[in-house]
């Protein structure tokens, strides 16, 4: 048995045409409010976020992730680095 992929818009270029003509009547194609203060806030926590340096996170620390040497002496060992990566601290 052949599937054959279909793609998911369909129709002709004047098809799109009025499509998009009518989502602008609606007003859809018009900004969204706030649109550009929201931008302007994630470039500026970006800049803050850049201006850090970067650290190797392990990202999944808890109890059964630590290995203790035994006694207490010593220092705790993170184990399993699967879901490591850089990152801010």
């Amino acid at each position: 048995m052949t599937v054959q992929a279909r793609s998911p818009i369909s129709g002709s270029a004047a098809d799109a045409d009025r499509f998009a003509r009518k989502m602008e009547k609606r007003g859809a194609l018009e900004p969204l409010p706030g649109l550009g203060s929201l931008i302007a806030a994630v470039e500026s926590g970006a800049a803050r976020l850049a201006a850090h340096p970067s650290t190797l996170l392990h990202n999944d620390a808890y109890p059964p992730n630590t290995a203790m040497p035994d006694g207490g002496n010593g220092e705790a060992v993170l184990v399993d680095w699967a879901m490591a990566g850089w990152g801010f601290a």
